[in-house]
């Protein structure tokens, strides 16, 4: 058996790679909760078999503390790898809006797709009772109209002045705030002026 620790280390490794976060590893959380409850089992054991009333001899001792170290340091790092996949969902929802992108939605556990879309309903319920987008950009737009070109086919774009059908390669001057979300999905390309470069 490799030493407790090792496969959680190199879970942890994972969320380094790639330029958002690599798919979800189920095998390496499941490997992860076995070793777990084999060094729970192997600690129950020892206390179970040890006399009551006798001292345990050093030797004993130290096993069970580098086998409760070794289940303490798994868990860590199984809520640090839960964590930091919950933050970068979160974070994915302000930046993208309420829609995860084609290319990503591959890299969320069932689990993480259903925390997105939960996170997504308090966001908008939250910003629908109070009446404001906190997803909108902090600094305000420099123009109050930007020039777009449409990345998807057959869109249709529910702005401020009625219904927009946006079609593939076509460009559009559109209000920066009925857009901007879509820019940030990758749906629209913002085209940059001389004045605004």
């Amino acid at each position: 058996m490799a030493l407790p620790g090792t496969k959680a280390k190199r879970l942890l490794q994972e969320l380094r790679q790639g330029d958002w976060m690599p798919p979800f590893n189920e095998d390496g959380v499941r490997a992860i909760l076995q070793e777990i409850q084999a060094l729970d089992q192997e600690i129950s054991d020892t206390l179970a078999s040890s006399r009551q009333g006798e001292e345990m001899p050093i030797q004993v001792k130290i096993g069970m503390a580098v086998h409760h170290a070794g289940l303490t340091h798994n868990r860590r790092c199984l809520l640090a790898y839960v964590r930091y996949r919950a933050e970068k969902a979160s974070a994915l929802r302000w930046d993208t809006g309420p829609v995860v992108p084609d290319s990503l939605a591959p890299n969320l556990s069932a689990a993480e797709q259903d925390f997105f879309n939960k996170y997504d309903r308090l966001l908008t319920d939250y910003q629908q009772d109070f009446g404001l987008d906190l997803t909108a950009d902090a600094r305000p737009p420099r123009e109050l109209y930007v020039e777009v070109r449409s990345l998807t086919d057959d869109m249709d774009v529910f702005t401020d002045s009625g219904l927009v059908r946006l079609k593939k390669g076509a460009r559009y001057l559109l209000r920066h705030t009925d857009v901007e979300h879509l820019v940030r999905q990758g749906m629209l390309e913002q085209i940059q002026s001389a004045a605004t470069t």
